[in-house]
């Protein structure tokens, strides 16, 4: 699965990404199979003969900024050898045929879970957006000053630790693709259904974390939500696999399906109780049931959200993040509101506007949304996230820390 070099070669690897953790981790997993092949890594691509870009495709703009990219290291080293990974060569295959058809361009097989690793390289923060990059710059400063006043600001504290990737974070990969069929997601294409990596192996690398010092773990999948429905277990599992240590840590969990919540509520909420969990990402999509049930999202908004609060009682320090399409096909007015409303149960929200991906059956549903109304709505609810996160900014400035509670002594049982 090495790439096998006729001649010594040099390769540089970068990421159109903003943010994509497996993406990043990805990097240093193709610089180990690159290295194994006798590659000598360089310090820029002017110093490279081959330069793998690992690629990003899940919305419009994502792709549009991979596409740049390529173009412009193929026109600015036309004797190079250019090498894709990623997404988008999965997402849109037409698109790379189409924009770089004399270029010969190597699809990088996948890394087996085994070979992923557990490390960023922070060389790979350069190339994030700007934001990105100023809150990984801030947060030694933010902490500093905590640190200084004798104060933790919750949920700002945990916001700060959870919100963007970092290098100071072990990587677990649990698991890859879903069991979800969204009408409006091209990342299925790329990573096809769920495939679980075995409880005993997770625990393993937890303990490897540990042993080497870390204290912040990031636990990733495309959906941690569905984690273990091939093997008979469940995401209760794989969460009281972590809290049954007393070791101190800090665990971030990225993108739990809502469905999953809706499946395991008493048992989510109150492991999630553990101080110890700092961060999860729920995207909810949408506040609107119309518009889930068109995403093919198998709950509706409104148990989820009274979960949410639920989760937030058991543990007032857990930061909750969430992502939110707007203009979605068929998007009424009214389903935008709804999903304005749902700005508020979380502590930090991201918004899309919604873009057509090739292949997606939302691609070619009737009644798509101006890219002016988009545009509208997008600024508005952006307003209401800006309004959000100011309010819990204030709130956490005001707010005392919540008095710690004890570790779980045991895990929490999955009853089904």
């Amino acid at each position: 699965m090495s790439p096998e070099p006729t001649e010594p070669k040099k390769f540089y690897v970068l990421s159109t990404t903003e943010g994509c953790a497996t993406n990043l981790l990805e990097n240093n997993a193709y610089r180990k199979q690159y290295e194994i092949a006798g590659m000598e890594s360089a310090s820029s691509p002017e110093e490279a003969d081959l330069i793998l870009i690992n690629t990003c495709g899940y919305s419009k703009e994502m792709e549009d900024k991979a596409v740049n990219i390529i173009a412009g290291h193929r026109q600015k080293y036309p004797g190079k050898q250019i090498q894709l990974a990623g997404c988008l060569p999965k997402i849109n295959p037409q698109k790379i045929r189409k924009d770089f058809a004399e270029l010969k361009v190597q699809h990088f097989p996948e890394i087996p879970f085994e070979d992923q690793g557990n490390e960023f390289a922070s060389k790979d923060f350069g190339g994030l957006s700007f934001k990105h990059r100023l809150m990984v710059n801030a947060r030694p400063l933010f902490f500093k000053i905590e640190n200084l006043l004798g104060l933790k600001w919750q949920p700002l504290h945990n916001l700060v630790n959870s919100v963007v990737v970092n290098s100071e974070f072990f990587l677990i990969t649990v698991s890859t693709g879903c069991l979800g069929f969204c009408t409006f997601c091209g990342i299925k294409k790329a990573k096809g259904s769920l495939r679980s990596r075995p409880l005993p192996t997770i625990a393993s690398e937890f303990k490897k974390g540990l042993a080497a010092g870390y204290k912040n773990f990031w636990i990733l999948g495309d959906d941690i939500g569905c984690w273990g429905q091939d093997l008979g277990l469940s995401i209760v599992d794989l969460l009281a696999e972590f809290t049954k240590t007393k070791e101190d840590f800090n665990l971030v969990i990225n993108y739990v399906d809502p469905q999953f919540i809706a499946k395991y509520p008493n048992q989510l909420v109150e492991v999630l109780k553990d101080r110890r969990i700092v961060g999860v990402n729920i995207p909810i999509q949408s506040g609107s049931t119309p518009i889930l049930k068109s995403m093919a999202r198998r709950y509706e908004a409104k148990p989820i959200l009274k979960i949410i609060e639920q989760m937030k009682v058991g543990n007032p320090n857990l930061a909750i993040k969430t992502n939110i399409i707007v203009g979605f096909p068929n998007e009424s007015w009214s389903d935008f509101f709804q999903s304005v409303k749902s700005v508020f149960a979380f502590d930090a929200i991201l918004a899309l506007k919604f873009t057509a991906r090739p292949g997606t059956p939302a691609a070619t549903y009737p009644n798509q949304i101006s890219e002016t109304v988009k545009s509208l709505r997008h600024t508005l609810i952006n307003l209401a996230i800006l309004g959000r996160h100011a309010w819990v900014l204030l709130a956490s400035l005001f707010r005392v820390e919540a008095p710690e509670l004890p570790y779980p002594t045991t895990p929490v049982q999955n009853k089904v």
